[in-house]
This record gives C-alpha cells, structure tokens and sequence, in this order.
C-alpha cells in the first residue's frame, strides 16, 4: 500500500525524535565526549553547520553519531557559528561540562586567532578547557601541497580539458580508446576539492598516456612536454608520490578511528618518506614503480631533485603535526603500556597535555600497571583498557577514556554532506530545515528506533475531520 507524503512526513518525524531520545540518553550516561564541526552549502545555497559527537562511556564503550545540524540562513563567521551553537546548548540541555577536544576543518572562521569559533569557545567561563585539533586529513591535503609540480598538473589539466569540454572530442577519444582495447574509456577530471583527486587524475593520464598523443597529433594540437624526456620523467615521478599519498589519505578514512590509530598511521608513513628519499639517494627505485619502469629508456633520472623534493615533504609533515608528534610516546604507551619507557618523562608529559593531576600520582600508576602481571597477561585483548580499574587507577582510566573520545579528523561529517546532497535535491529543494535533519539523522544514526514504542503510539486510521 502507497503512503500519502503527510503520512510519510509523520513516520519520519517519530522515528528522528525517537533516535534523538536515545541519543540524548546516552550523552547524559556518557562520561566524557568530543564534537567535530564542519559546514557546507546545500542545494539552494543555504549553508549547513554539521556537528557530531562521539562518546566514552565507564566501560570504554565509544559511540560515534551525528549530534545535530544547524541552518546558518545569513553570515557564517566564527560569532555567528558560536551564537547559533550557544543557543543549541541553551535549548536541549547539552551537557557541555563533558566536552574534551573538538576537530574542526582549516577555515577562518572555526580555527581564527581572535574571532574564531574555537577561539570564541575558549573564551567562555561555561565551556571547559578543551583540547583542539585541525582534522588530521585537511593538513595531510595541505601538507601534499608542497610539492608544487605545476608543470606537470598544468599541461595534463590543459589537456584533458580540450578532450572532456567538448562533447565531440570526448566521443571521438572514446571511440579511439575503445579501437585500441583501453580497459579505460574515459580520462578523469581533477579538482582540488576532493581529496583523492590528484593521485586518480594523474594515474589515468599517464595510462591513456599513448592514445592522447596520438588524439592530439590527429587534430593538431601541439604540447612540446609530451616529448620533452624531463617532463615525462615529472610525470611519472609525480605519479608514485601522489600515489602513496593517495594510500596514506585512505588509511586516514573512515568510521571509528581513534586518534592513536592516526598517530601510527602518520609515523609510519613519515618513516616510509625517509627511507624513500634515502633510496633515491642511492639510485634504487624499487618503491616507484612507475619512475622505473620509465628510467629503464631513460638513463637521466635527477634522484638528486627527486629525493629533495621527498625530503621537502617530510619536513612539511613534520611541521604541519608537530603538535600532534608530542603525542607520540603518550600513544605507544596507550598502545602498549609495558614497554620499557621514561616513566618521569611520560608522567610529566600526560600532566603538561590533559591536566589531570599531580605529576606524583601518574608516576606511581604508570608503575603499577607496568608491573601488574594479571594485567600483561591480558594485554592481547582487544578490550585491554576495559579491564582497567577506576578505582585503583584513577588517573590512567581518565586519560585512556578522554584519548578515545578525540576526533582524528572530520571525516564523518564529509561524509555526511554527501547524504545532504542527495537527500536536498533540485525536486526536494523546498524540504525543511526540521525534516532535512530528520532525514539526515535516520540515514547516518547507528542505533536503531523503537519500532514497537513507535506502533503502539501511532494513531492507525486518522479522522478526516
């Protein structure tokens, strides 16, 4: 039986109320939490402020779920970000007490000096000292930026333009790719927006590499660089890094990652980019394929240019997360507390960083639990930290639960603006604000509603009158 669309609109209303119920339950139960904000303009152009919110709770159970979206229908600095968040607090009783760290994307008007949306939250007696953080993956993209091979990105922009632009030219180098037996029959656009572009674009370029070649030379079209051996060699260069970023930016991505899973995940990665520049130093190419595959009719590799433009990166990685490295040694100890570590130094270090406690008292729990054998016996469990008790090890417990309740990155919320564009589209432009939200929290909740709560309240037959 088809529904009409107001009895359509009712199931949803009930069903978003009752997952915002549980939601609200859990905040009250949680022990500590951490949000994540970032903002994007929908169908219409009004600009959405998307918040979620992941919590710790006293068994180290973590949940992940969006908290709320917010209209912005005028301005969007960091005030009006922070006055439209203070009336959400106001309004449902948010228990801001329990916040610990908040991840934000790079734009002005969240991480702002002076009038930032942080900045502005820092600044308020009814907030708690929190902890802030640029996502983890917006700083790895800027931190790619360094590498600058606009001679290459350039031309082979220009030239996947000239084909794609046109609907002529892309039907004819379809048709070419498909006389040739290319796997591929399309060649892909570049943006700056999404993440995985560079690495894709240049990957399918290089690979259709011979049939745009002979595209081109079929109209006309002249590019010296197609036959300059230096720019090839760019290419194919460019090619492998982009590559290895690309892995790297998708080992970041994802549901449930915990700040010291990206923390290892950034130092291997930092360690890989030194032991390939090291490498190229000593011409050995077997972490780049593509570059080998070139150098084999090419003998004038420029591993020197090449291994500098590696160790550029490396020294951008480490500036850009230097204040995430400070946390390393608290990682590897959250990770594996039985190693043998500085116990003054790490004691010293989780006081700077959280401000828990007396330095006296951490030492003396970090030594407990190093020398507890019921405990490093149980250090395989997946659930290690559960195990911990809060009564014998007060600090520790409350260090571990605010470490899982950190955001890495704001990933969700990317993720997330692509439910909104589909959910708010050119035939559902007119679709409020309250029932956008409800859809929105039904498509990305994890929990599940009270279908039987839900039937029992629901009137069956509605009277016309």
């Amino acid at each position: 039986m088809s529904l009409s669309r107001n009895t359509v609109m009712r199931r949803t209303e009930g069903m978003s109320r009752n997952l915002e119920d549980i939601l609200h339950e859990n905040i009250n139960k949680c022990v500590v939490l951490s949000l994540q904000f970032d903002e994007s303009t929908v169908y219409i152009g009004t600009t959405q402020l998307c918040v979620f919110i992941r919590m710790v709770f006293d068994d180290m159970l973590v949940t992940e779920e969006l908290l709320t979206i917010i209209p912005m229908h005028d301005r969007t600095r960091g005030q009006d970000i922070f006055d439209l968040f203070q009336n959400y607090i106001a309004r449902t009783n948010f228990p801001i007490c329990k916040l610990v760290s908040t991840t934000t994307d790079g734009a002005p008007a969240m991480i702002g000096n002076k009038s930032g949306f942080v900045a502005l939250c820092k600044g308020d007696d009814d907030i708690p000292n929190f902890i802030d953080y640029h996502c983890i993956i917006h700083t790895q993209i800027l931190c790619s930026k360094v590498l600058k091979f606009n001679r290459v990105m350039d031309v082979a922009f220009k030239i996947v333009n000239s084909i794609r632009s046109k609907s002529l030219s892309r039907r004819q180098f379809r048709a070419l790719l498909n006389e040739c037996g290319e796997e591929h029959n399309e060649l892909l656009f570049h943006t700056d927006v999404r993440w995985l572009s560079h690495a894709t674009f240049l990957a399918r370029f290089r690979e259709l590499l011979p049939q745009i070649t002979s595209y081109l030379q079929s109209k006309g079209d002249s590019y010296p660089q197609l036959n300059d051996q230096e720019w090839f060699l760019d290419l194919t260069f460019f090619c492998d890094v982009t590559e290895k970023l690309n892995r790297l930016n998708q080992q970041l991505q994802g549901k449930g990652k915990t700040i010291i899973h990206m923390i290892n995940i950034l130092k291997s990665f930092k360690e890989k980019l030194n032991m390939l520049a090291m490498q190229l130093k000593r011409r050995d190419l077997k972490r780049y394929q593509n570059l080998a595959d070139e150098s084999k009719n090419n003998k004038t590799v420029a591993y020197d240019k090449y291994a500098d433009v590696i160790g550029m990166l490396l020294n951008e990685f480490d500036r850009r997360f230097l204040k995430l490295s400070e946390l390393e040694d608290i990682a590897c100890f959250l990770s594996y507390p039985f190693n043998d570590i500085d116990v003054e130094s790490l004691a010293q270090k989780l006081h700077n960083f959280l401000n828990t406690t007396n330095v006296a008292e951490l030492e003396e729990e970090i030594l407990n639990i190093k020398c507890d054998i019921n405990l490093k016996a149980m250090v395989s469990d997946s659930n290690f930290w559960k195990l911990i008790s809060k009564d014998k090890y007060p600090n520790i417990w409350t260090i571990v639960a605010r470490f899982n309740a950190f955001f890495g990155s704001t990933y969700l919320c990317e993720s997330a603006f692509s439910y909104m564009n589909a959910i708010k589209t050119k035939q559902r432009s007119q679709i409020t604000d309250l029932h956008f939200e409800s859809c929105l929290r039904i498509a990305l909740s994890s929990y599940e509603p009270n279908f039987k709560k839900l039937a029992a309240l629901m009137q069956c037959q509605v009277s016309s009158k």
